[in-house]
């Protein structure tokens, strides 16, 4: 996590899909940008990596 400013951070981290089927797992890597924006946090951008 790094932190741009008190509305808006950066989050790195991978998204993994699992089944049951040996073999079939899948990672990647993302980006997400969350904002405050009024009340609320949001995405406002994600990222896939190479």
């Amino acid at each position: 996590m790094k932190r741009v400013n008190k509305n808006k951070f950066i989050f790195e981290g991978d998204v993994v899909e699992i089944t049951s089927v040996p073999g079939e797992e899948l990672r990647m890597g993302i980006t997400l940008t969350i904002e405050r924006r009024g009340t609320k946090w949001l995405i406002t951008d994600v990222k896939q990596k190479p």
